[in-house]
């Protein structure tokens, strides 16, 4: 059950689940005594909890007004054929007067005057501009959502395609968040380490942590043995009988760095287990390719060091931070902002969401992302894949230099026939001229466009690595 406000704990014991608010995937134990947090989930016991804060000073309450203050820092590029076009019709009518009062003035024929000015204004027209621009932001769009990868607005397409930095967490994001046993060690002689994931397994069959599942599971869908005389020590472990033998499966030392269950027989350690959240393979391949692409990767984590650290060995992490509040994230994400342009924060969990909100853009889990984290996010990832991000980063790329080349088209084609109508070049073909250079070149633009909608990042990154 989720505890809805802080406070202090006056009776019981429990195993509790905070990886919402730090990231850690590890259950921590919580005592009488001791404060607990909002937001943080009890998995087993029960607690009597004196609330010492109300709503508004609580975590979670803490939590959503930097989401709230971060949208207010967010941001938010504006497309780049926003800013050309500002003005653009309102300067085309002017100048098209212009030009009308130059050639009556110079030739005193208000006819030819006339028609010059009708040349200048057809040519200018921002169709090409208008319509196709916003279509090869939408087709963009469009094929990021068959490829899993829902983006919400054009600017956000056009910041990812410009990013330098991708900060990601690390529980859910560029993990999996779900338990795996790493290694199991046998102490006894004649004890195998089947044995001790089949003595291990007897023992936690009954238990709904985490680690025990992971445990349990390692047996297949076989059915185990019964224990007798199970008790469970909330944040410990197990105690059962088997074949008249007494055990303990859990955690007893303090000195383990890594995330371990040991197996006890009476006081003799009979093995040990070591457990991981394993590593999403997409993870690895997403941060190679964000390498090849010049994007730098830093990973912000609540968990310990030792675990943040192998884990951004194993992926290849640029740089990682561990054992960090949200509040930590947030304000490492506002102090490198000033000097790195344009950074993505890929995350997951309600902790994440002021940091998603803060980036210049924000990539969020779609599957396992929480509600906060959706909907703070300028970019949700359908499937949970880190190499999505990739594909992002391309279909963003390829959809801005069709922009580009429509723009740069279309304003060359218009100077270019522009001068050729004013100066009598195209001669009494001047108006066709003009024509073409105003639907003429809308169309070309247009079908440039929708190239953005069938562009494939796969086949692209495959091509690179030839």
């Amino acid at each position: 059950e989720k505890v809805p406000l802080d406070g202090v704990v006056l009776e019981g014991t429990s195993a509790i689940d905070m990886q919402s608010l730090t990231g850690e995937s590890v259950p921590v134990s919580i005592n009488k005594g001791e404060q607990i947090l909002s937001g943080s989930v009890v998995l087993d016991g029960a607690l009597t909890i004196r609330a010492n804060k109300e709503f508004k000073s609580s975590t979670v309450s803490k939590i959503m007004d930097l989401v709230e203050n971060a949208s207010k820092n967010k941001s938010k590029t504006e497309t780049f054929i926003s800013k050309i076009t500002k003005w653009y019709t309102l300067g085309v009518v002017v100048l098209a007067v212009l030009v009308w009062g130059i050639f009556w003035a110079a030739t005193k024929n208000f006819n030819t005057a006339i028609y010059k000015g009708l040349i200048f204004l057809v040519v200018s027209c921002p169709c090409a501009f208008a319509i196709s621009v916003p279509l090869a932001y939408f087709s963009g769009l469009g094929n990021a959502s068959k490829h899993g990868i829902l983006i919400k607005g054009s600017n956000h397409l056009d910041v990812c395609a410009r990013l330098k930095t991708v900060v990601f967490d690390k529980t859910g994001t560029l993990t999996t968040g779900q338990f795996s046993i790493e290694k199991v060690t046998s102490f006894k002689d004649g004890l195998s380490e089947k044995d001790i994931l089949l003595l291990a397994s007897i023992g936690e069959q009954n238990s709904l942590h985490p680690l025990a599942k992971a445990i349990v599971s390692s047996c297949g869908k076989k059915r185990l043995p019964k224990a007798e005389n199970i008790k469970e020590i909330a944040g410990r472990g197990v105690e059962f009988e088997y074949k008249g033998k007494k055990y303990f499966v859990g955690r007893k030392s303090k000195a383990l760095e890594n995330t371990a269950v040991e197996l006890f027989e009476g006081k003799t350690k009979l093995g040990q287990i070591d457990m991981k959240d394993s590593v999403k393979p997409s993870s690895i391949q997403a941060c190679r390719a964000l390498k090849k692409m010049g994007v730098r990767t830093v990973m912000l984590s609540g968990d310990n060091p030792a675990t943040v650290a192998k884990v951004a060995d194993e992926i290849g992490i640029d740089e990682a931070l561990s054992a960090l509040l949200p509040q930590d994230k947030y304000a490492w994400l506002e102090s490198h902002k000033t000097k790195q342009q344009n950074m993505a924060y890929v995350g997951d969990g309600l902790n994440d969401a002021p940091s998603l909100m803060l980036a210049d853009v924000g990539i969020s889990m779609g599957i396992n992302g929480s509600p906060a984290s959706v909907e703070a996010s300028d970019i949700v990832l359908v499937d949970d894949e880190p190499q999505k991000i990739v594909s992002a980063i391309k279909i963003s790329k390829y959809t801005r230099k069709i922009v580009l080349e429509n723009i740069v088209f279309s304003a060359v084609v218009k100077l270019a026939f522009v001068i050729l109508g004013l100066t009598g070049v195209t001669g009494h073909l001047a108006m066709l001229a003009a024509v073409f250079a105003d639907v003429g070149v809308t169309v070309l633009a247009i079908l440039n466009s929708i190239r953005a909608l069938t562009y494939k990042p796969e086949k692209a990154q495959n091509k690179h690595k030839k």
